[in-house]
């Protein structure tokens, strides 16, 4: 059962609207248009969510339509399955995205025409983080706890007691954690919320899930573990699979991992020595592979019970590899 959400990270892209609930493009549109027709001379950023993979096509949505709508302020809008985004021009430019930009990895990108110009499309985290925090500037603990204060009661009253929030994103980890302990302080704990650091792309991302689990603040915010990002998913063609996808709509062909299989193995194998649990986004049986195996050479190596690892989504397994779970 996959059980996990990510609730810093609902509370600031849908701190002023979304369109998650809309189902078609004709209705999304509409909402954009209302929405914007309220904010007569905003010069701030948006951040916000809701438009569905689904409604578009191969290459997704364009920059051009969004500054139609929004021609005034930089606008981010986050896919409905969080891994990918829509950006105007203006937020391109602020983020200085150019046909000259590198993709962050290979299975994060922009999206380009054919003369190399990015479209406003944007596949997986660390590309459209590179978009996002040069457009919203400085993030502080203050303004985590605003966008928190006003999500976290809606949560509450949905029934939720407990939230699994495996990989803090569109904020940093510790502050992140900061501003929910600072929120419950002050507003009573109204949830249990475990935490944990978002290795991306980040050559220190161990260190850093580390600190943020030493920084746990009490029975109600902690942290006891590190999500990794193994591959994309099936949906987008970047879910790391075995055999190429047979419509051909696989990135590659086979879809690829969000950094080299190498890295990903010696990132596994040194968070088990250090006794750090494992929480991993991963979708296709190349994937489930790369981690079953990257597991089985950290217990040989470092021995039984150093740490836990939780495979989430496997929307695609090897019928050969169902016996290495254990």
């Amino acid at each position: 059962i996959d059980t996990h959400f990510h609730s810093v990270a609902a509370s600031i892209i849908t701190a002023e609207f979304d369109t998650g609930d809309i189902p078609d493009n004709e209705g999304m549109y509409e909402a954009l248009r209302e929405f914007a027709a309220s904010q007569d001379g905003r010069t701030e950023p948006l951040i916000t969510y809701g438009w569905h993979l689904a409604n578009f096509g191969p290459q997704g949505p364009l920059k051009e339509d969004l500054d139609a709508i929004f021609p005034d302020y930089p606008v981010l809008f986050i896919r409905s399955d969080g891994h990918g985004a829509w950006a105007n021009s203006l937020a391109l430019k602020l983020a200085n995205i150019t046909k000259d930009t590198p993709d962050p990895t290979d299975q994060s990108f922009y999206f380009r025409d054919e003369d190399g110009n990015p479209t406003g499309a944007i596949e997986e985290i660390p590309a459209y983080f590179g978009v996002y925090y040069p457009m919203i500037g400085e993030i502080t603990e203050d303004w985590i706890e605003e966008k928190v204060a006003q999500a976290f009661p809606s949560f509450s009253s949905a029934g939720l007691t407990t939230v699994f929030d495996p990989g803090v994103l569109f904020a940093p980890s510790i502050p992140a954690m900061n501003a929910v302990h600072s929120y419950f302080e002050k507003n009573g704990a109204n949830l249990r919320v475990s935490m944990s650091h978002y290795a991306v792309n980040d050559p220190n991302d161990l260190e850093i899930a580390q600190e943020l689990i030493a920084n746990s603040k009490s029975d109600d915010v902690f942290s006891d573990s590190i999500k990794i990002n193994i591959d994309g998913s099936i949906e987008t063609g970047t879910g790391a699979l075995k055999e190429p996808y047979i419509d051909g709509s696989g990135y590659e062909g086979t879809g690829v991992t969000i950094r080299p299989p190498e890295e990903l193995a010696d990132l596994i194998d040194r968070a088990y020595a250090a006794g750090v649990n494992m929480h991993f986004h991963v979708c296709g049986d190349r994937g489930v592979d790369l981690v079953l195996t990257a597991m089985e050479n950290a217990i040989e190596t470092h021995g039984p019970d150093k740490a836990r690892g939780n495979l989430t989504h496997v929307m695609m397994t090897d019928p050969a590899d169902m016996p290495r779970f254990t």
